[in-house]
């Protein structure tokens, strides 16, 4: 599925004159992925390998059933983030919100019958202001002049993938997929469960890590006393290839803590500023850098405007994305719920799903 889309979109880059550095981003993306997995595979393999057999052997299967439960539930989250479509109006969700934006009258009738009938351009739009969203009007209907099709709010032109994306947050090369409406949970679920099973990884890994240490240490004194001591060869030999083991396995144990300490600090910085700024407070990373950018560019400094897209509190924000399930439950439970509906808390398509919710 990854080389079928990957030379549609290709030869779509080619018509449409894409920039060389959105090219290189999507050639690179086939690659990446594997490094990803293959990556995640060695440390888990490694874990397998070096750290459970120093636990005592009647917790292992504990170590084991946590160390699949992490293995899982990331394979699972990143899978599903790199193949399901992030928001593009090739899924029913575009096609969904144009027809529910138009019954609310968000959208006209007409604009919304050229668009089907592919005839939609700057100068068939029945309202000659809707190409020009102001941010006072967060809930207005625009014109992509690169698709060539009726923009919602919050979306946007992904350059890389070549497509409008609901919600669109950015392109991650890490998934070979833009981030957006369709795959947000799964990018943000995947980004925790790395955090997670590297801190895992870090407290099981320690304390191997230094018993083997220290082993290793006597190890090599005593051949250092028995060759001092002028001892038989045989003796000796046996001792340097005790010591030649366990240095081997002190060094597989410091690789696999180093991997699992810069995963921490890395993914960690990474996680926090995508849970704290865009999904406690509902913003995507564009949205985010764009506030930033007015508070910094005003002067005098100014505080943060309203969020029009926040759902009332953070509590709200975080159910709206996981769904109400608890933090265990959303983080640990792999879930294959479709996202969140509607994309943005537009009061009229509030108001219009909620008869629908009842009567379900």
């Amino acid at each position: 599925m990854l080389r079928c889309r990957g030379c549609g979109q290709l030869r779509l880059r080619r018509r449409s004159g894409a920039t060389r550095r959105h090219v290189a981003l999507y050639l690179l993306g086939p690659a990446v992925v594997c490094c990803g997995v293959a990556a995640a595979s060695f440390m888990i393999s490694e874990g397998c390998r070096h750290v459970l057999p120093h636990k005592a052997p009647a917790w292992r299967p504990v170590h084991l059933a946590c160390m699949a439960i992490l293995a899982l539930n990331f394979f699972f989250n990143y899978s599903h983030a790199v193949m399901t479509d992030a928001g593009t109006p090739a899924r029913p969700a575009y096609a969904r919100l144009l027809r529910e934006a138009s019954e609310a009258g968000l959208v006209s009738a007409a604009d919304h019958e050229a668009q089907l009938s592919g005839s939609l351009s700057l100068e068939t739009l029945a309202e000659p202001g809707i190409a020009l969203r102001r941010p006072s009007e967060p809930f207005r209907w625009s014109f992509c002049r690169r698709s060539g099709l009726l923009k919602p709010p919050r979306a946007h032109f992904d350059g890389v993938t070549e497509a409008l994306v609901l919600n669109f947050d950015h392109y991650c090369v890490w998934l070979f997929n833009a981030v957006g409406h369709g795959n947000y949970r799964y990018f943000i679920l995947t980004v925790l469960q790395l955090w997670l099973a590297a801190v895992f990884g870090l407290v099981e890994t320690v304390g191997p890590f230094l018993s083997q240490r220290q082993a290793w240490l006597e190890l090599n004194a005593t051949l250092t006393q028995g060759m001092a001591a002028d001892a038989g060869r045989q003796h000796s030999a046996r001792q340097a290839v005790l010591v030649s083991r366990a240095a081997d396995e002190v060094e597989s144990l410091w690789v696999l803590l180093l991997l699992c300490a810069v995963c921490i600090l890395v993914i960690g910085h990474f996680a926090g500023w995508h849970l704290w700024h865009c999904v406690l407070n509902n913003r995507t990373t564009i949205e985010t850098y764009a506030e930033a950018q007015r508070r910094r560019q005003s002067a005098p400094p100014a505080t943060s405007l309203p969020n029009a897209y926040d759902w009332g509190s953070r509590q709200a924000n975080w159910a709206w994305h996981f769904g109400g399930r608890g933090i265990v439950a959303s983080v640990l439970i792999p879930s294959r719920a479709p996202p969140p509906w509607p994309p943005y808390p537009c009061p009229t398509l509030v108001e219009a799903q909620r008869p629908a919710d009842s009567m379900a």
